[in-house]
């Protein structure tokens, strides 16, 4: 039965210290670029120190969360090199427009004793807007000292555009250890028995793929079948196989050319993948294998993790914006090829000498690809890169398996240093748990996602956190972690199929809560072990007003 919400409140509110805004200006003349960062020197005055817990900050365009950097010493000279600086906090945007404060909360914060500090403020995607001045601005109370500063259109790099003034407002407490007045979340831990046989590496470009070899030298990545485990992974001999017979088709029947998909290419032999057979597959243009038939007849540009796990299930040996027919003027054997080996147990595809399309096709001879994937009867694979010879076009480059159909996300690895690895699968969501930022008399939205069968699950609210995890294996649930004390519980109802649900919980207009701290985590039937049950990551709660 659960105990009361007001009470368990009570029991973890922690007294909010005195926040006191200093604030530059909001009448932005200029702006940056996305992801970009602004600098200022803070230097604080009070003997205590003060405790940062929010910022108010003018930007363009929102970004999900801002994070703030310091380097001890002031900004001037370290602006360009990221060892220099430490992040101390990052917090989720609520958006007010340009010109208008949109806050930042910072949740507990961050301290700075006093003396002289330098601060760094980054969002992806988010614009900053600020103020190109004729010499550097202070701004001053009894506390701090803000003198304002720098700006860069790239993360510690690039050109560094001075002088200009950070256009926000930095709320403080003075001494250490205090919380906020904003209502804050911030996720932490993992939930146990999740599983992936994906895998992939992300570059930023083409010219960033560092797989390439050689006609005489190829690199190569050999992937084993393990079943519903997925695949082990080892580098692989600096085989090459000559492509045979004419260039493949597409889809329509017409030549492959910029961004087609392949007219279906059958195997003599049922490929067996994580979640399925196939012994059909297409190939496209941009380097992708698609494990199964389909009626699609164009390849995306801009790939990405989420397609490489959520679509059709593929094997990407180099998926990037590459263009089949750009150098045939100078190589009339270039172009994409499929054909099996003698023995029938092997198949190959093959882009032999195609170019670098990003940006539109180029020069004929000017630049180079040339990658093969071999798919064998057992289940195996492997990616095997001669020269890759990239444009200055942009644009990104995926490398891997995807699963496909919303698979779990594993996370990107570095490939040519991670080998020999082994996925994990089979696929399998952890228990996920999440809760809308709390404040003062409003209902806050508890939420689980992963539940399998159950019509329930159950979140643990607690005053303590436990960040590295409380292991459960002595309790019978081996790879689960505890990460709260559970002084109180809410059943969360869950819709089947999905394993999804939420529930609504009223804060009390109790100005002794504000800046209480909290803990939750979700627990839930299932898993496997002999406890009988999964358990989510962590969520800390401060609340606000």
């Amino acid at each position: 039965m659960m105990r009361s919400l007001f009470v368990l409140l009570v029991l973890c509110a922690a007294a909010a210290r005195a926040q006191a805004p200093l604030t530059t200006l909001f009448a932005s003349n200029n702006q940056g670029a996305p992801g970009g960062m602004v600098y200022f020197d803070l230097d604080v005055l009070a003997p205590a120190g003060v405790t940062v817990t929010q910022l108010d900050a003018n930007l363009a365009v929102a970004g999900a969360e801002l994070e703030v950097y310091v380097v001890a010493g002031g900004r001037a000279g370290n602006e360009g090199d990221p060892t220099a600086w430490t992040r101390v906090a990052r917090g989720p945007v609520t958006f007010a427009g340009v010109d208008q404060p949109s806050a930042v909360c910072l949740g507990p914060g961050f301290h700075l004793p006093q003396g002289l500090h330098g601060v760094a403020v980054r969002g992806d995607g988010a614009v900053h807007r600020y103020t190109t001045a004729a010499s550097l601005q202070v701004f001053a109370n009894a506390d701090l000292q803000l003198t304002a500063g720098a700006a860069s259109n790239l993360p510690f790099g690039g050109a560094q555009y001075a002088p200009r003034v950070w256009n926000g407002a930095v709320h403080y407490a003075v001494g250490a250890g205090g919380v906020g007045a904003c209502a804050w979340t911030e996720r932490f831990g993992e939930g146990c028995y999740s599983g992936a046989t994906s895998f992939y590496e992300s570059f930023a470009s083409l010219a960033a793929v560092d797989l390439g070899g050689s006609a005489v030298a190829p690199y190569s990545l050999e992937a084993s079948f393990a079943g519903s485990a997925g695949y082990v992974v080892i580098p692989g001999a600096p085989q090459w196989t000559a492509p045979q017979g004419a260039p493949v088709l597409d889809n329509t029947g017409g030549a492959l050319e910029d961004d087609d998909v392949s007219a279906p290419l059958l195997l003599p032999f049922a490929l067996p993948f994580p979640g399925g057979v196939t012994n059909v597959v297409h190939c496209t243009a941009n380097g992708e294998v698609y494990l199964g038939a389909t009626s699609g007849s164009v390849s995306d540009v801009t790939p990405s993790a989420a397609e490489l796990v959520g679509q059709q299930p593929r094997l990407a040996p180099l998926w990037c914006d590459l263009e089949p027919a750009a150098n045939l003027p100078s190589n009339p054997l270039s172009g994409v090829y499929f054909h099996v080996a003698a023995n029938g147990v092997e198949a190959y595809v093959t882009w032999l000498d195609v170019a670098d399309g990003r940006g539109g096709p180029p020069p004929a001879g000017a630049t180079s690809v040339s990658v093969q994937c071999v798919l064998r009867s057992d289940g195996s694979f492997a990616f095997r890169y001669g020269a890759l010879q990239a444009g200055l076009g942009t644009g990104v480059a995926v490398v891997g398996f995807g699963r496909g159909g919303h698979a779990p996300d594993p996370g990107p690895l570095d490939l040519d240093q991670s080998v020999p690895f082994a996925t994990n699968g089979p696929d399998r969501a952890p228990l996920a748990h999440a809760c809308t930022p709390p404040s003062l008399g409003v209902v806050t939205t508890l939420s689980v996602a992963g539940v399998e069968a159950a019509p329930l699950a159950v979140v643990a609210l607690g005053a303590a956190a436990y960040p590295l995890g409380l292991d459960l294996a002595g309790v019978g649930a081996p790879g689960c972690s505890a990460y709260t004390d559970a002084a109180a519980t809410v059943v969360v109802p869950v819709a089947q199929p999905g394993g999804s649900g939420v529930v609504g919980l009223s804060v009390p207009n109790v100005a002794a809560l504000l800046g209480a701290a909290l803990t939750s985590q979700a627990f839930a039937p299932g898993g496997g072990n002999a406890l009988g049950v999964t358990t989510s990551n962590g969520v800390r709660w401060i609340i606000g007003s």
